[in-house]
């Protein structure tokens, strides 16, 4: 199971990863603040995964970069973050991807019940989709 889950959130933390660095103008010699906006309590799994993010993300760009986490819907609720990111109202967000099956049905297939009972299935699953 815990496998699953930092797999599931390793592949979150990516596409976070992979946005941060499309958005990110390495060029730019000012340091840059970003708030990231997410749903969960201070003490969940995953805004602590978040914020350990924030933290490499602020050595990995010497300082460049910095993100704020801002836990427990404080900056946009949970069901607003995706909208909140792609309109330009937050530079970056957080949201557990089975929350977004109204974009896209496929965002769900690592929540339904017994698609995947092993970890041999969930990674395969993870690979799939």
């Amino acid at each position: 199971m815990k496998r699953a889950l930092v797999n599931v959130l390793s592949k979150h933390l990516l596409a976070l990863s992979v946005a941060a660095t499309l958005s990110y103008s390495v060029s730019s010699q000012a340091a840059e603040q970003w708030d990231m906006a997410l749903a969960y309590p201070a003490s969940s799994y995953q805004t602590q995964m978040a914020e350990s993010f924030a933290r490499e993300v602020g050595e990995k760009t010497a300082g460049q970069l910095a993100i704020a986490t801002h836990p427990n819907g404080s900056l946009f609720g949970g069901g607003e973050i995706f909208s909140a990111v792609r309109r330009g109202l937050a530079p970056i967000g957080e949201r557990i991807i089975s929350a977004l099956g109204n974009e896209d049905p496929l965002f769900e297939v690592d929540a339904l019940p017994f698609v995947a009972s092993s970890f041999d299935a969930s990674w395969k699953l993870y690979q799939a989709s």
